[in-house]
């Protein structure tokens, strides 16, 4: 879908690349979000509760880096963690801002895959299918995850459905505070492209 996009863009004129990259570190990133997200999503929690988190963190090897392994030592992470992690966060910002000296807005995925069927198990087992293989759940959230660690405006508009029907979107990001240009850059692309187009009934997950 993305060269569908630069191939229309460039056919109105706009400058397009596809090699231009923001200079952050996409896994150290991804790691201060899950961080971050887990200090607020468990802060307030019952003593109880606290307690139950600080055991099952410790049940994991030092070395694992498993997503559960991820998770659990975010919700017990001290102040001097979470510190270093807004830390990342603020320089991950600023690495945001250069980029957007030179681009108006970047297209990204918003999601690992198209759409796909719920999956009601506890969280910590639920998966999901990426080119034929089985991966953590939560990995679907990557993208959306890089983008909202610094704060930044995101829009997400339909590019039609794919193979098996299903609706696919891409993700139009911009600097902090240009709300407006992300909205109207999605607004522009869904009437070029289209718009949404909702799966037949035996299609929809």
């Amino acid at each position: 879908r993305s060269e569908q996009v630069m191939a229309l863009l460039q056919d109105k004129g706009a400058a397009v690349s596809d090699s231009a990259r923001p200079e952050i570190d996409l896994q150290q990133g991804e790691l201060a979000y899950v961080n971050l997200m887990q200090a607020v999503s468990t802060s307030g929690i019952p003593d109880a509760m606290y307690q139950q988190n600080v055991e099952a963190a410790a049940a994991f090897a030092e070395d694992d880096t498993s997503p559960a392994a991820v998770f659990a030592r975010a919700a017990v992470q001290t102040h001097n963690d979470w510190v270093n992690y807004d830390h990342i966060r603020l320089q991950t910002r600023y690495a945001w801002r250069r980029f957007f000296r030179d681009w108006d807005v970047l297209v990204c995925p918003i999601s690992v895959s198209a759409a796909f069927p719920h999956d009601h198990r506890p969280l910590d087992q639920r998966t999901i299918t990426v080119n034929g293989e089985q991966r953590p759940y939560f990995e679907g959230a990557f993208w959306a995850g890089l983008v909202s660690l610094s704060g930044l405006p995101a829009t997400v508009f339909p590019t039609g459905p794919g193979q098996d029907g299903l609706p696919i979107g891409l993700q139009a990001v911009g600097a902090e505070f240009n709300d407006y240009t992300t909205i109207a850059f999605a607004d522009m692309l869904e009437k070029e492209m289209g718009g949404f187009v909702p799966p037949a009934a035996e299609q929809a997950p």
